[in-house]
């Protein structure tokens, strides 16, 4: 049962297609079905038309997704019951649920993808093409229903060991279940990962050649259907030859350890804010209003603190004793152990090719509103719309308050006095660097005397009340200049101010 689907429920899971991938995955959207969709169905999408729901008593059951398009091979996913669908993502059925095992074994077959480009050659397939598709009564006998499990099971397991995953419980380098040794050096987690996963993918690519060849014998097409399954289609996020098909094995391990890496950054943060926790699996703070207490009441003595103001500086400067670099480092002492810290910041920034702080200031939040497809759930307040602020804070979605933009307020006071204090300090050196130094420092304080009378001050004072329901898209644009301008959402901006639903609409803000 999904876990949206309860009584009361506002926001229900969509499934629209989305890139290849079989057996488990693509659940990324989600839909207003509040009052069995009673929002979608008023919405007027044309100046005659109203939109249309389809299949309306299939809504929320159980079945088999599928992208209508693409631009290779089919692929079938399982979906379980709660979750709704359109002619991007359309979803097959079934009375018996038995027979769902079978559909996908054969739907996501050598056979039937041959069949497939006979039917639909322009890789269109719509719903009348898959029904068009032959299946022998004997298939039903023949079909491995324990390993189309799985198939299904590996496949939701590497879905799931993804922070963005609805489902996402532990950090794959802290999962035991996953190849972590307690002990490990960084550097030794992320190869034993490695090495747990190009395990697993090669068991699901001989799972994916037997079902094509019990498929195949019940054709009677053996010999003439290829079987085999190149180790670069086995659709695993953490399989690195499907990752990186186009790479050498030498750069592939790069790549997996570099997103690895920066995957472990992202839920050090996570962690900061009380997102995450290292004592307990799952979401800790996830909902509106919820607080310390609230995460205290679940875990009453940490391992690693949260922030207790929900605002994390984030500079160039190193001016404040407890910003995100320093709880970075305490993140990981407490993860991976105090001895290893040095030789895992070391390995960090190899990795990386870059200082920690540097990652932090130049490509944290690039890489972060990237994960999140344009709405992250941090954000970033800045002196400049652009990535090049010198005063820099993060603050987490769903613990902001009214009173959040005043806190960002006296940090942005307190860091423009202390590099104030630098500056005059560097200012009496007879070093060119140091006199240098001084002059991007003045300028930065200018920056921030600018960024707070015309921006932050004016935007305290209103309290700005957000609601979750509303969506990042509306509240992240209802904060202006105050935040670090994302393009994909500014340019939505004149969509947006016509809609009438948010609780607080965008309006003139």
């Amino acid at each position: 049962m999904c876990i949206f689907y309860k009584p009361g429920a506002i926001w229900f899971p969509y499934n629209k297609g989305g890139e290849y991938r079989r057996w488990y995955g693509n659940k990324e959207l989600v839909i207003n079905w509040a009052h069995s969709g009673r929002s979608i169905k008023s919405m007027s999408v044309a100046a005659t038309r109203k939109s249309t729901i389809r299949n309306e008593s299939n809504q929320l059951q159980e079945g088999l997704t599928w992208s209508t398009v693409t631009s290779g091979d089919f692929s079938i996913r399982y979906s379980s019951a709660g979750a709704l669908f359109d002619n991007g993502g359309c979803t097959l059925f079934s009375g018996k649920k038995d027979d769902l095992p079978v559909f996908a074994s054969f739907l996501n077959s050598a056979v039937a993808m041959a069949l497939l480009r006979a039917l639909s050659p322009t890789l269109n397939f719509q719903p009348g093409v898959i029904g068009s598709i032959p299946i022998i009564d004997a298939i039903y006998g023949k079909a491995d229903k324990e390993s189309i499990s799985n198939l299904i099971a590996v496949s939701k397991s590497d879905w799931d060991s993804f922070e963005t995953s609805w489902d996402f419980r532990w950090f794959a380098l802290l999962d035991p279940n996953q190849g972590a040794q307690v002990g490990d050096l960084l550097e030794e987690a992320v190869s034993h990962l490695r090495e747990y996963w190009d395990r697993v993918s090669e068991e699901q690519r001989q799972r994916e050649i037997r079902n094509n060849e019990l498929v195949a014998d019940v054709y009677g097409v053996r010999d003439d259907v290829p079987c085999d399954v190149p180790l670069e289609r086995v659709s695993l996020k953490r399989n690195v030859a499907f990752a990186y098909p186009k790479d050498t094995p030498e750069v592939r391990n790069e790549k997996f350890a570099q997103d690895v890496v920066k995957e472990l950054i992202s839920y050090a943060v996570g962690c900061m804010f009380g997102r995450y926790s290292l004592d307990k699996p799952g979401l800790i703070l996830a909902s509106q209003g919820e607080t310390l207490d609230d995460y205290h009441a679940q875990i009453p003595n940490p391992s690693f603190d949260p922030d207790a103001d929900n605002v994390i500086p984030v500079t160039e400067t190193d001016c404040f004793e407890d910003d995100i670099v320093t709880r970075f480092r305490r993140f990981l002492a407490v993860a991976f152990g105090k001895e290893n810290l040095a030789a895992n910041i070391a390995y960090i920034e190899q990795v990386l090719g870059k200082s920690i702080r540097k990652y932090f200031v130049n490509d944290f939040y690039n890489d972060h509103v990237r994960m999140y497809s344009n709405r992250p759930i941090y954000w970033q307040y800045s002196s400049q719309t652009s990535n090049k602020g010198s005063f820099k804070a993060l603050v987490y979605l769903h613990r902001y308050t009214p009173k959040t933009t005043n806190v960002v307020l006296n940090y942005l006071r307190d860091y423009a006095n202390k590099i104030a204090d630098i500056a005059d300090s560097l200012e009496r050196s007879d070093r060119t660097a140091d006199q240098k130094q001084a002059a991007k420092l003045c300028k930065a304080i200018l920056e921030c005397k600018d960024y707070e009378d015309q921006t932050l001050y004016p935007l305290a004072t209103r309290n700005l009340e957000i609601d979750l329901d509303d969506g990042v898209l509306v509240n992240y644009l209802r904060m202006g200049k105050a935040l670090r301008s994302i393009p994909a959402i500014e340019r939505k901006r004149k969509e947006v101010s016509t809609w009438t639903w948010p609780v607080h609409p965008l309006g003139k803000e």
